[in-house]
């Protein structure tokens, strides 16, 4: 399916729709953005927005990329956004809690103090994303891609040591974009890490402090109690 453009006097008497739609409102209509984009020139005049509130709204495969010319408060909780683009995207103080966001990409964009909690990011592309303070509460990271990601501290804590990119949870090694379980990068024979793209050298030196940091300031549990720093 071809994308088409969304033009800002449409988005706006969407968000309108969907705005009396949240409210019960008969005269409503529930925003379903698939098979749609965001061109910077299209919307010029949404950037004067605070506030995008699509909660609960349809938005698989819509391309968002062009949304980084605007510096809004995204309120996407319990939103469908299923293979979503976000990338570069900076969605700061953002909701996103309760979302669908399987398969969404997120490289480098700023999720910094956003709210994530219950959201689902299974196979989620967060290459160099920013999490700084973020909740992640419940967030299901299953085969999240953590590349570079600038952790949030406390579900995923990262570190860069010379070139290359740290990333670890509760029980994923991430080292540059390879990642295994925690216990079997121990276990690895040199073959095994040449074929990660590990200097030997570096891996050597570095292995005992890794495996060292990793049991002494261990990732938090999906569970952990969330709070502000």
């Amino acid at each position: 399916m071809c994308s088409t453009a969304m033009y800002e006097d449409e988005f706006i008497e969407i968000l309108n729709a969907h705005k009396l739609w949240l409210e019960g409102d008969k005269r409503g209509k529930r925003a379903d953005l698939r098979g749609r984009y965001f061109s910077a020139k299209s919307i010029s005049k949404c950037r004067s927005l605070r506030e995008v509130d699509l909660r609960k709204a349809i938005m698989d495969g819509v391309d968002f990329m062009d949304l980084c010319h605007i510096r809004a408060n995204f309120l996407f909780n319990e939103a469908s956004l299923k293979g979503a683009n976000f990338k570069d995207v900076c969605l700061m103080y953002s909701d996103l809690s309760g979302a669908d966001l399987r398969g969404a990409i997120f490289t480098c964009a700023d999720l910094g103090v956003c709210d994530l909690s219950d959201a689902d990011l299974r196979g989620a592309e967060l290459t160099h994303a920013d999490l700084f303070r973020t909740c992640l509460e419940r967030t299901n990271l299953s085969d999240a891609k953590l590349c570079g990601v600038h952790g949030d501290g406390r579900r995923i804590k990262s570190m860069v040591i010379d070139l290359y990119y740290i990333a670890y949870t509760t029980d994923v090694l991430w080292i540059n974009n390879v990642s295994h379980k925690i216990e079997d990068w121990w276990e690895f024979s040199d073959a095994e890490i040449e074929k990660c793209e590990i200097e030997l050298d570096w891996w050597r030196k570095m292995k005992p402090m890794l495996k060292n940091t990793i049991e002494l300031s261990p990732a938090a549990p999906p569970s952990y109690k969330f709070w502000v720093w």
